[in-house]
């Protein structure tokens, strides 16, 4: 029989060969090696580096493996020690940081503070440094780097003092605290020898799963199995997802050359701001290519928020700004460093006029920010994948601009428009000049003369600034009548609205109707919020909400008022004292979440009329969707134990039962048609950025049925479960209709032609089948197919769509083609009737909200 050797690695070098002989030992065999040589060598301060020539092993198995080279300890103290060290290999030089060496010491037992003789070699092995055992697989070189007084000293200060180039490596995953999901990547800095790279200040909890990749390309990525912090661990070329150990925050870094990465605690110089902020730095700021059109990211301890180790030339300008948006802006005169100075909304350019390294700090609840030299800290910043860049400034309609000496673009005050009149609200603590213009650029814009506050004058096209002293100033913009535009300067009188979506600061400003009622514009909301006066809070109103749409009561200092996520337009009635808040966006909501009736977790529409709502832990039984925040519309189950598991989906019923499925999960509404589950098994890929999943139906079969979806050949998809990657399939496809097979992680799937098709999932038999036959309605209500069939959906038995509503003659067909239809003549609801192949168009009458269930097997057709 063939004899196989190979070499373990981890443990033991002699595996016992496969043999029905008797066993024979692979053994590595020193005197046919030949050992590197050591050149030229300097131990530096930071770094001990050698340059040698390699080794060879010239053993009679593992031929081609080719030999990994680097320090190995020894001699310590005249005791024969064998402990590799963290070494990068480039070029032919090899270089260990003093930090690393420090390291192998203390893993050693040695203490900071101990001073000991050492004495180094350059191992040839073929393990990495990371997964040496030093006892068989290698050989050392003669020549020696004998350091005869060497003191363990840890550096004080930054860890990332050497890490100033950019990396062309990143961190890729899923990751909660920065919303990845294996679809957008942490950038990474380098040494500037590109040898070595770390990513600052990683959020992570315990479970999540990350890998590095180059050029955020998964040509290349290395992935392994985490030991213990602070301890090197192997990674290679397509290796294992690298899972964190607990809640925390780490530098990750990696040592490509060595195939070795390790986590530490992260470099906190700033040890209250763990959590990802919304804020962020935007600027003109020459060491990151930025000009207005990039943002940096910062962290927060919820009151004041940090950017660390901002290079900053002595030209460059910068703000502050949350959600990577102009509308809450924050910025002023510098101050000197280490002091605090005034920012506020549109405020200036912020320039320090020095060239430096530093921490820009802003707290915008109390409308102050203060640069320090940096303290060394970093964090890193999401790059690539979906991430939302640096948005445009898009500013639309007639605004302020110059205010406070902000003539910038994308510094406009913006205006609120009503009838005509654009208002716009701003205070100022010196005197200012200022102008009208149109979508924030100068092709149209006004000026005029004031004559008196509160008597409007001529808007002149071109015309000179309006000039207005300290204040709290309203500048309204009359273009009712169009030849004749007029401008008019008064004291501010306004209502606003400022809260923990704007962080407390940068007000809403709201327009004061005829009737005397205060509205604000559509406006994203969540959380608690307050109305103020004259953006001042010695006049606020607050209350508590009773019910979308409905007058509630406010008063001075109120409680603040508190809604779920969403857009709102919000009026304030000073006669009454009543504040009324209106769902601005109609969106789809689960209400009734463990007995809470009063506020829906919004759903988003993934795909055109299919909803769905981010997960959420259900403890007790009786929930439903509903439209608009109200019970005009809204959808329950026939009985109440319509869904027994996730992933099943059942007709979505009008005014229906609550349902009482638990657990953990995403709700899922399919408006086309017409049924409710839950998010189990979903197609995820190229389609839909992979993120976003398709959501699939567990049919009484056992199968999982995805809703068609187009594909294209250059498209790639996969189904996971839960839309988590901890849990997914692949493999390659055969042929359309045929089953293959698939396993967790395997290839993307991929289609031999553009079409429309359905995904079918076996987890019985772990297969995979692309098919075009499904089912769907055509007719005159989409034109016969110019646009898309309304698809029914398999429950095991029959295609069903439940609440229909289109009228006019349809009839059903496979795959979207005319090749297998069915037709047939409908006589009264309820009552089967034939479903024939290339039958007569099916017409309901007046009809209307009825289901279509299509039985293959009787080949019948119900309407009920």
């Amino acid at each position: 029989m063939k004899k196989i050797f190979s070499i373990l690695f981890a443990s033991v070098i002699a595996l016992m060969a496969v043999s029905c002989y008797p066993e024979d030992l692979a053994v590595f065999d020193t005197s046919k090696a030949k050992a590197p040589v050591l050149g030229d060598y300097e131990v530096g301060a930071k770094a001990v580096t050698a340059s040698f020539t390699a080794g060879s092993f010239n053993q009679n198995f593992n031929k081609n493996v080719t030999p990994n080279h680097f320090f190995v300890i020894t001699n310590v103290d005249n005791k024969v020690v064998s402990k590799a060290v963290t070494t990068s290999n480039k070029e032919g030089v090899l270089s260990a940081s003093i930090t690393s060496i420090n390291n192998a010491l203390v893993a050693m037992g040695y203490a900071e503070g101990d001073v000991v003789s050492l004495t180094m070699r350059i191992r040839a092995s073929m393990q990495t440094n990371a997964g040496d055992n030093g006892r068989n697989g290698f050989v050392d070189s003669d020549g020696t780097i004998d350091i005869p007084s060497f003191e363990i000293v840890f550096p004080k200060g930054s860890p990332y003092q050497d890490y100033t180039a950019t990396s062309e490596w990143s961190v890729i995953g899923s990751i909660s605290a920065y919303e990845m999901s294996w679809d957008k990547d942490l950038e990474m800095w380098a040494t500037e020898d590109g040898l070595m790279h770390v990513a600052k200040c990683v959020s992570l909890k315990a479970g999540e799963e990350f890998k590095f990749r180059k050029n955020q390309s998964w040509d290349v990525n290395y992935g392994g199995t985490f030991g213990s912090l602070d301890t090197p661990f192997t990674v290679n070329q397509g290796g294992d997802n690298i899972v964190a150990p607990a809640d925390g925050l780490y530098d990750l870094w990696l040592d490509v050359a060595s195939e070795s990465a390790w986590l530490s605690e992260a470099y906190q110089p700033y040890p209250d701001h763990k959590e990802a902020s919304n804020w962020s730095v935007i600027g003109s700021l020459s060491e990151y290519g930025m000009s207005w059109d990039g943002d940096l990211p910062m962290l927060t301890d919820g009151t004041t928020h940090v950017a660390q180790g901002i290079k900053i030339a002595s030209a460059d300008e910068f703000k502050f700004r949350q959600d990577k948006s102009w509308d809450v802006n924050l910025g002023g005169p510098f101050g000197g460093l280490g002091s605090d100075f005034a920012v506020t909304q549109g405020g200036d350019n912020i320039v320090i006029g020095a060239a430096g390294v530093y921490d820009l700090i802003v707290n915008p609840g109390a409308g102050t920010a203060q640069i320090v030299e940096t303290m060394g800290g970093g964090v890193s910043g999401i790059i690539g994948g979906d991430e939302p860049g640096p948005e445009p400034v898009v500013v639309k309609g007639w605004n302020l601009i110059g205010v406070n000496g902000a003539w910038g673009d994308g510094e406009d005050i913006i205006a609120a428009e009503l009838d005509g009149l654009w208002t716009a609200y701003f205070r100022t603590e010196e005197g200012t000049e200022f102008k009208w213009r149109l979508d924030g650029a100068w092709t149209s814009n006004y000026g005029g003369t004031m004559a008196a506050l509160g008597e409007p004058f001529a808007a002149v096209p071109d015309a000179g600034n309006i000039a207005v002293g300290p204040g709290f100033w309203k500048v309204v913009l009359n273009l009712k009548d169009e030849a004749n535009p007029t401008i008019t300067v008064s004291e501010g009188v306004v209502w606003s609205l400022i809260g923990g979506f704007n962080s407390w600061g940068g007000d809403v400003d709201m327009v004061q109707g005829s009737d005397g009622v205060w509205t604000s514009p559509e406006t994203k909301i969540s959380g608690e919020f307050k109305l103020r006066y004259n953006h001042d809070w010695a006049d606020n109103r607050g209350g508590t909400l009773v019910a979308f749409g409905e007058p509630f009561a406010v008063e001075l200092n109120g409680s603040n008022i508190d809604v779920a996520e969403g857009t709102y337009v919000v009026s304030y009635n000073p006669a009454t004292e009543q504040v009324t808040v209106t769902n601005a966006k109609k969106v789809w909501g689960v209400i009734g979440v463990n007995g809470d009736w009063n506020n829906d977790v919004v759903m988003e529409e993934v795909m055109p009329g299919i909803w769905m709502s981010p997960k959420i832990e259900v403890t007790s039984p009786g929930w439903k969707v509903r439209f608009d925040h109200g019970w005009d519309i809204n959808r329950g189950g026939a009985t109440k134990t319509e869904l027994e598991k996730v992933g099943q989906f059942a007709a979505a019923v009008p005014n229906g039962e609550d349902l009482a499925l638990t657990g953990t999960f995403k709700v899922v509404y399919n408006a086309n048609n017409g049924t409710i589950g839950t998010l189990g098994w979903g197609v995820v890929g190229t389609i839909n950025g992979w993120n976003g999943d398709v959501p699939m139906n567990l049919a009484s079969d056992g199968k999982w049925y995805s809703i068609p979806v187009a594909l294209t050949t250059a498209d790639e998809v996969k189904i996971r479960w839960d839309a988590d990657w901890a849990d997914n399939r692949g493999g390659n496809m055969a042929a359309v209709g045929e089953p293959f097979a698939v396993e967790g992680n395997g290839a993307n799937i991929k289609v031999p032609a553009d079409g429309t098709y359905m995904l079918v999932y076996d987890p019985a038999a772990e297969q995979m089948t692309v098919t075009k036959a499904y089912w769907g309605m055509v007719g005159a209500f989409n034109e016969w197919g110019s646009q898309p069939d309304v698809f029914l959906l398999f429950n095991g038995k029959a295609w069903v769509a439940y609440g229909q509503t289109v009228s006019g003659d349809w009839k059903l067909r496979e795959g979207s083609d005319w090749g297998n239809n069915r037709g047939g003549v409908f006589a009264t609801g309820g009552t089967p009737f034939t479903a024939e192949p290339n039958g007569s168009n099916i017409n309901l009458g007046d009809m209307t909200n009825y289901s279509v269930v299509y039985d293959p097997t009787a080949e019948t057709i119900t309407i009920q």
